[in-house]
C-alpha cells in the first residue's frame, strides 16, 4: 500500500513538526476542505456512541405545552388502567385545561376529533400514545411489549415513563438530528479555530522563510497541527465522553503543536545562519 499520496500522508506527516514544514506546500484548498471535514467527523464519534447508549429522552422541551398538562390527575386516572403486551385496557377520561386536553380509553373517530379540535392533546388509546403540540404534526407512538405503568404514582415518573416510549420509536431520527446539531457546532468551532490560528502564523512569519508570505501555507500548518490533537480528543472522548474535555484537548493541543512547530524553525533558521556565517568567515 503506498502510504505517500493524500490522505495516507498527511497521517504520516502529522507527527513530525520538520515532516510539517517540508509538508506545508503539499496540500491545496479541496484537500484542506477534507481534512477540515474529516477532523470534525473524527470528534462526532464519541458524540454518536454515546448517544446511542441513552435508554430516554426528556421531552419536556420536544412538546413544552403538551407535557405541561401532565399532573397529578392524569396520574391517577392512569393508575386504573392494565397494559399487557402492549396494549391497554383503561375506562374512558378526559382532562380539559387552558393548554389542552388529555384523554385516555377513547374510540379512534373520538381521538380523531380531538386531535383536530384541540391545539395540543395527549392520547392514552389501545395501543398507541399520541402527542400533538401547537403548531406540530401529531406524534404516535406504539406502546413497547414491556411498557408499564406500575409503580408509577407521581407526575416526574409518568413524564419519564411517556418519554421513554417516544425515545424508542424516535430513537435513530433523535441521534441522527443530535449528531448533525453538534457537527455543525463543532465544524463552525474547528474553522474559526484553523483560520484563525493560520491568519496569526501568517502575520507572525510572513517575512520569513517558514511561510514565504502565502496564507495557505498558514493553513495547512494548522490543518497538519491539528491532527494529532484531534485524534487525542477522539480518544479522550471514547474513554470518558465530555464535549467540553474534547474541545479542550483539541484547541490547546493544537496550538501547543502550532508552537513547537515555530520554534523548531526557528531553531532550525538560527542554526542555519551559524552555519552561514562560519563558512563565510573561512
Amino acid at each position: 500500500m503506498k502510504t505517500d499520496t493524500f490522505p495516507l500522508n498527511y497521517f504520516k506527516t502529522i507527527w513530525s513538526p520538520k515532516k510539517i514544514i517540508e509538508k506545508r506546500q503539499s496540500l491545496n484548498w479541496l484537500q484542506l476542505l477534507f481534512l477540515l471535514i474529516f477532523l470534525n467527523a473524527l470528534m462526532i464519534v464519541p458524540v454518536s456512541l454515546n448517544y446511542t447508549r441513552m435508554d430516554s429522552y426528556s421531552l419536556e422541551n420536544t412538546f413544552p405545552e403538551s407535557f405541561q398538562m401532565l399532573d397529578q390527575s392524569v396520574v391517577s386516572e392512569l393508575s386504573k388502567a392494565s397494559i399487557k403486551n402492549g396494549e391497554m385496557t383503561i375506562d374512558e377520561f378526559e382532562i380539559n385545561n387552558e393548554q389542552g386536553a388529555i384523554m385516555g380509553g377513547i374510540s379512534s373517530d373520538r381521538a380523531e376529533l380531538a386531535l383536530q379540535e384541540e391545539e395540543n392533546t395527549i392520547l392514552f388509546l389501545e395501543d398507541e400514545l399520541v402527542i400533538k403540540e401547537t403548531n406540530q404534526s401529531a406524534s404516535h407512538v406504539p406502546y413497547t411489549k414491556d411498557f408499564t405503568l406500575e409503580g408509577i404514582e407521581s407526575t416526574d415518573q409518568l413524564k419519564e415513563a411517556v418519554s421513554q416510549q417516544w425515545f424508542i420509536k424516535n430513537q435513530s431520527f433523535l441521534i441522527a438530528v443530535l449528531s448533525f446539531i453538534l457537527f455543525v457546532l463543532l465544524l463552525a468551532e474547528l474553522v474559526f479555530l484553523i483560520f484563525g490560528a493560520a491568519f496569526f502564523l501568517y502575520i507572525a512569519s510572513k517575512n520569513k522563510p517558514l511561510l514565504k508570505g502565502r496564507y495557505k501555507e498558514s493553513v495547512s500548518v494548522v490543518m497538519y497541527a491539528a491532527g494529532a490533537p484531534t485524534i487525542a480528543a477522539m480518544l479522550v472522548g471514547l474513554i470518558d465522553f465530555n464535549i467540553i474535555t474534547m474541545v479542550t484537548v483539541q484547541s490547546i493541543g493544537m496550538i501547543g503543536f502550532i508552537w513547537v512547530i515555530y520554534y523548531h524553525n526557528r531553531i532550525s533558521e538560527i542554526k542555519a545562519q551559524k552555519e552561514m556565517s562560519k563558512q563565510v568567515q573561512y
